[in-house]
């Protein structure tokens, strides 16, 4: 009902909420005014994060993603970057369908359909790792390799950007022997 509530009280703790992210006793926000704010985790308003209103449209699904001190904004297939300086949502990149960090926290992955890329979040580089066809899904292994499904493959990737990336397809099937050599 655009509220969110504490177990402690039956009166909302924050009031027009769209999406939300809660990391470390805080709660950072997007109100439907368009506005990101910060508030400690009984409510209370510590600040308002962005000058410029992004305009938030009806019928459309938000999520706040915060990772190693940045902070994305999903709109349906869109992600939008807070840029420090101007306290504005900047689009990062169009047409994605999910976004994950990596266990570090130092890398996110993103993904659509026919393409996988990650940024090194400390420098903003961008990086494709394949086009591939009917992407359904990608998952960190660990900073160096994620995993993803294409199609009715599995492919696992390392990601190290001081050479060529090595991508491998697991087989589609496995034959169990006896044990024997």
């Amino acid at each position: 009902n655009k509220s969110m509530y504490s177990s402690l009280n039956n009166a909302p703790i924050i009031k027009n909420i769209v999406a939300y992210n809660i990391i470390n006793q805080t709660i950072t926000w997007l109100s439907y005014d368009g506005f990101l704010y910060n508030s400690d985790i009984l409510g209370n308003l510590k600040e308002k994060v962005t000058l410029k209103m992004f305009p938030v449209k009806t019928g459309l699904k938000y999520k706040v993603i915060m990772v190693s001190g940045e902070t994305f904004l999903k709109e349906n297939n869109n992600l939008f970057l807070l840029n420090k300086e101007t306290k504005s949502f900047d689009i990062f990149y169009n047409n994605i369908n999910d976004f994950k960090a990596s266990p570090s926290g130092q890398k996110v992955l993103y993904f659509n359909d026919k393409e996988i890329i990650y940024t090194i979040l400390q420098n903003k580089e961008r990086v494709a790792i394949d086009s591939l066809k009917n992407i359904r899904d990608c998952y960190w292994i660990n900073d160096d390799y994620i995993t993803c499904s294409s199609g009715d493959d599995i492919i696992i990737s390392e990601i190290d950007v001081r050479g060529n990336l090595n991508v491998i397809n697991l087989p589609k099937s496995i034959t169990l022997t006896s044990g024997k050599i």
